[in-house]
């Protein structure tokens, strides 16, 4: 199955939007967007996993998120309006180029709070993964719970494939960190049971940590982990799989290196996923990314 010339211009018309948005913004006295609007993009490529299927589901992953600030007092704490899309594309066993297999559409609010030695996060959040897969019937919808906290210019860190952490000023600290927790219930006040359908999750936890290695130039190569632990819930059943409410953990270990233009941050990534024990469609173990990324 090939992607749509339709799905293409809408790819495109994105990022390129993303680019307009963040080339307009007005900036602070250190050359830096204030931040109204937030913006990162990640594009990546699977190498070839000869030992395994995995790349049948993981050749190329594309992901963007855009954040419109709606409330910020005295520059400390303010509310978001959050937005995503990740468009992951797989390789055909029979040779037909790239198959879609997933496009994960989402937003939320998030109320973050930047204190002098932290920043912590709460963040109601919605997804609805849009999947292609004769072996699953019913699409992914939920609604989660998000608490996390992190270095002071940090970001919420919600997916282990999103990197770095942060896109923000580049700062003298000898590690940058961050770590969220979060709940999927089965039923929320007014959408009730609504709230939750198709997915096998009922909590996860995610901790990223990057250590600065070499600055100079403007340049910053940084090592990457990303280490996560989830639950499934029990009594659901997933790809034909039923769920017991057992604990997978995942972790990925990466080199990072970027470059603050003054308005942008660009870099590149390289990062293996050392471990995973996660369900089919979500592990990714053994794979080997490379990945360009480019933020505000």
């Amino acid at each position: 199955m090939k992607s749509s010339p339709s799905t293409a211009r809408l790819s495109t018309a994105t990022l390129a939007g993303v680019l307009l948005v963040c080339a307009v913004l007005p900036r602070s006295a250190a050359g830096q967007p204030y931040a109204p609007v937030r913006f990162s993009t990640v594009l990546g490529y699977f190498v070839d996993d000869t030992e395994g299927d995995d790349l049948d589901e993981y050749m190329w992953d594309w992901r963007t998120a855009l954040d419109f600030s709606l409330v910020t007092v005295d520059e400390i704490h303010s509310l978001w309006l959050t937005s995503r899309i990740a468009v992951v594309a797989g390789r055909q066993p029979r040779g037909l180029g790239v198959d879609p297999r997933l496009v994960d559409i989402g937003f939320g609010l998030l109320a973050e709070s930047k204190f002098r030695p932290v920043t912590t996060w709460v963040s109601l959040d919605h997804a609805s993964f849009h999947l292609v897969d004769l072996d699953l019937a019913t699409s992914i919808w939920y609604w989660r719970l998000v608490f996390g906290a992190g270095s002071a210019q940090g970001r919420a860190v919600l997916d282990e494939l999103t990197v770095p952490a942060t896109f923000s000023v580049p700062s003298t600290a000898p590690v940058e960190w961050g770590i969220t927790m979060s709940w999927w219930p089965e039923e929320m006040p007014i959408i009730k049971d609504e709230s939750s359908k198709g997915n096998p999750w009922v909590f996860s936890t995610l901790g990223a940590l990057s250590v600065p290695v070499l600055r100079r130039g403007g340049f910053e190569v940084m090592l990457n982990s990303r280490t996560g632990l989830e639950r499934d819930r029990s009594g659901r059943s997933f790809r034909g799989i039923d769920l017991t409410g057992d604990w997978h953990a995942h972790q990925t270990l990466g080199i990072q290196i970027s470059r603050s233009t003054g308005t942008y941050v660009w870099g590149a990534t390289l990062d293996a996923v050392v471990a995973d024990d996660r369900w089919p469609r979500f592990n990714r173990s053994g794979l080997v990314r490379f990945a360009v990324t480019l933020g505000n």
